[in-house]
């Protein structure tokens, strides 16, 4: 019978691991789910993103990037790179804002890159929070 088939039980908990320990950083890659409509067309409300960890000097003009802004984590593109005193600093942008974030973000405040974009797989986790 189908209760007593473990590989439906085994492939099940693989799963929840491999999705908890995306969840809590484990490997270099973590989803993140988009709430704000800053980066569309491209990125929507309710994507979720792949970000690779990525130091700052591995990233370039064009890239879309994580960084902490606050008690947030944003990301946003590199539209210019500007470096002072061997520092590098990015000015990143929304692609949907009319202008560009009033801070740069510091090489070493870089986050990571988003690799990935996965249309509407965030909505169930939007939903959720909206009611808890």
């Amino acid at each position: 019978s189908r209760e007593d088939n473990p590989l439906g039980w085994i492939l099940t908990s693989l799963a929840v691991i491999l999705i908890l320990w995306f969840s809590v950083g484990v490997f270099s890659y973590t989803p993140r789910v988009i709430v704000s409509g800053s980066m569309r067309p491209g990125i929507d409300i309710g994507d979720i993103v792949i970000i690779k960890e990525t130091d700052g000097s591995q990233v370039q003009l064009g890239d879309i990037i994580m960084f902490p802004l606050g008690n947030m984590k944003i990301t946003h593109r590199i539209i210019d790179i500007e470096e002072r005193e061997g520092v590098r600093y990015f000015t990143t942008k929304g692609d949907a804002n009319a202008e560009p974030d009033t801070e740069p973000v510091l090489e070493a405040n870089v986050m990571g890159k988003v690799i990935m974009v996965i249309p509407k797989a965030g909505k169930f986790t939007l939903w959720i929070r909206s009611i808890v």
